[in-house]
C-alpha cells in the first residue's frame, strides 16, 4: 500500500482518500475515507483555532456524535461508525441520487422528494430530536428519488425526557418545519398553499433586519480566514 499523501489528515486505522470540505478557522473538515475496506466520512477538528475547539468544537462533535448513537435505528440519519477521538469522528457514507436539495433535481421528483423531507422531520420529531440546521442544503441529501437523509447534527438537540418533550419541543421543532417550507417553496412552490409561500415571504422580511449571523460573522473573523472551502 503507498504511504499517504502528506497534504492528507491521517487518522489511526483510516485510510483518507480525499478531503471534500477543507475547514475553516470556526469550522471542521471533512473526508473520505476508508476502514476495513468500509467507505464512510470523517469530520475533525483539525483546521479550527484551539480556543474555538475547546470553547464549542469539541462539544458540538460530541452532540452529534450521541445524537448518530441515539437514533442508530432511524433510518432518516446515517450511522455513527466510530468516536476516532475528541476531535474526530467516522459516519457512514451514504450514497446519493442528488447529492442534495438543489434546483437541478428533475421537477417529476421533486413531489416525493419533499414529501419524504417532510414526513423525515416529523418522524424525528416523533423521536423527541430536533435538528436546527436544516436551511442548509447540503444537510439533506437524496439517496433514492423518494428518500433523504438528514446529516450534520452537530446543532441538534435531544428534547426526548418527559419535560423538554412537553415544553421545549413544539416550540424547536417549529425552526425544522420552517426549514422545509422553505425548500417547499423555493424548489416546488407549485405544491404549497398560500399560506406556505406567505410563511416564507415573512421569514424573508425578519432575516434582512436580523443582526446576529452577520456579528458572528465578523467575531470569527478576529481568528482568521473562516471560510469553509
Amino acid at each position: 500500500m503507498s504511504p499517504p499523501s502528506p497534504d492528507l489528515p491521517s487518522f489511526d486505522g483510516y485510510v483518507v482518500r480525499k478531503v471534500k470540505r477543507d475547514g475553516a478557522v470556526h469550522k471542521g473538515r471533512v473526508s473520505i475515507a476508508a476502514k476495513d475496506g468500509v467507505v464512510c466520512v470523517v469530520k475533525d477538528l483539525g483546521p479550527m483555532r484551539p480556543l474555538l475547539r475547546r470553547l464549542y468544537g469539541r462539544r458540538n462533535l460530541a452532540r452529534e456524535a450521541r445524537a448518530l448513537e441515539r437514533l442508530a435505528d432511524f433510518p432518516g440519519t446515517p450511522r455513527l461508525i466510530e468516536r476516532i477521538s475528541p476531535d474526530a469522528i467516522a459516519v457512514e457514507h451514504v450514497r446519493t441520487l442528488h447529492k442534495y436539495l438543489r434546483d437541478k433535481i428533475p421537477r417529476e421528483q421533486l413531489p416525493a422528494i419533499l414529501r419524504s423531507f417532510e414526513e423525515t422531520v416529523a418522524a424525528l420529531h416523533a423521536r423527541g430530536f430536533v435538528h436546527l440546521d436544516l436551511r442548509q442544503r447540503k444537510n439533506v441529501l437524496v439517496p433514492t428519488a423518494d428518500r433523504v437523509v438528514l446529516i450534520d447534527f452537530e446543532s441538534s438537540r435531544d428534547l426526548s425526557g418527559p419535560l423538554s418533550r412537553r415544553l421545549l419541543l413544539p416550540w424547536l421543532a417549529r425552526i425544522d418545519r420552517a426549514a422545509v417550507r422553505k425548500w417547499k417553496v423555493k424548489l416546488a412552490p407549485e405544491i404549497c398553499s398560500p399560506e406556505e409561500v406567505e410563511a416564507v415571504a415573512r421569514y424573508g422580511r425578519w432575516k434582512r433586519i436580523w443582526p446576529w449571523k452577520r456579528l458572528g460573522r465578523v467575531v470569527r473573523r478576529w481568528f482568521g480566514d473562516d471560510v469553509a472551502r
